[in-house]
C-alpha cells in the first residue's frame, strides 16, 4: 500500500541515517531536500525539451475523451528527441534523449534505442507521421522556453469576462490550443497512420 511504501521509504532514507550516521538531524534533511531539487532539475532538462514543445499536439484533457490516432501514433505527435548526435550527451542522460523510441519501446534497454532511431523514423516518414530528431540540445531548450514564453503571453492580460474580472480560464477556452497540429496528410492524401494501398 502507499502508507507502507511511504513509511518505507522515510524510514531508510531520513530516519535510519539521522539514528545511526551521527550527522545531525538537520544535515541529514538538507540532504534529503538537496537530492530531490537535484533530482528534480535534471529530470525537468531531461523531460521538458522531449514534451513541452511548440509543435508538438496536445490533445485537451477531458473526461472521457478518446484520442484521435492511435497511441503509437500519439506518441510520436506528442514527443521529441534531441541532442541524439552526441554520443556523450546520450549517455549523460541514459539514453532518455531518444525520447521517441524510449515511449515506443519502454522494455529496450537505453544502449540500443540510438540503433533503432533511423528505422523508427523511416517507419514514421513512411506513414506520413511527425518525427521531430533534428534539434541539439540547447536548440531544444531555445524552443522549449519560447513554449512557456508562449503560454506566459497567453495567460499574462486575461479578458475581463460579463462580469468585469480577469479570467484565465474563459480566456484559454476561446483559444485554439496551443501547438495545435492539425491532421496530416501524405502527397497521396491519405490518412496518417495507414500504409499506402497496393
Amino acid at each position: 500500500s502507499l502508507l507502507f511504501t511511504k513509511t518505507a521509504y522515510f524510514t531508510y532514507v531520513i530516519a535510519l541515517p539521522m539514528w545511526l550516521s551521527g550527522v545531525h538531524w538537520f544535515q541529514v534533511i538538507l540532504g534529503w531536500v538537496l537530492m530531490q531539487l537535484v533530482a528534480g532539475f535534471i529530470l525537468a532538462i531531461i523531460f521538458q525539451p522531449a514534451h513541452v514543445m511548440e509543435d508538438h499536439d496536445y490533445q485537451p484533457a477531458e473526461k472521457g475523451a478518446v484520442l484521435d490516432v492511435d497511441p503509437l501514433t500519439h506518441q510520436l505527435r506528442t514527443t521529441s528527441n534531441f541532442g541524439t548526435g552526441s554520443r556523450i550527451f546520450t549517455w549523460l542522460c541514459g539514453g532518455l534523449n531518444h525520447q521517441i523510441e524510449h515511449h515506443l519501446f519502454p522494455q529496450v534497454s537505453h544502449i540500443h534505442l540510438r540503433n533503432i532511431a533511423p528505422i523508427v523514423k523511416k517507419t514514421a516518414e513512411e506513414f506520413g507521421i511527425p518525427y521531430r530528431s533534428s534539434t541539439t540540445y540547447w536548440q531544444a531548450i531555445g524552443r522549449h522556453t519560447r513554449m512557456l514564453r508562449a503560454l506566459a503571453i497567453r495567460l499574462s492580460s486575461p479578458p475581463k469576462d460579463s462580469a468585469g474580472r480577469r479570467s484565465g480560464r474563459a480566456y484559454l477556452r476561446r483559444q485554439p490550443p496551443l501547438g495545435q497540429v492539425p491532421p496530416l496528410r501524405t502527397s497521396s492524401a491519405r490518412p496518417v497512420g495507414r500504409p499506402p494501398e497496393a
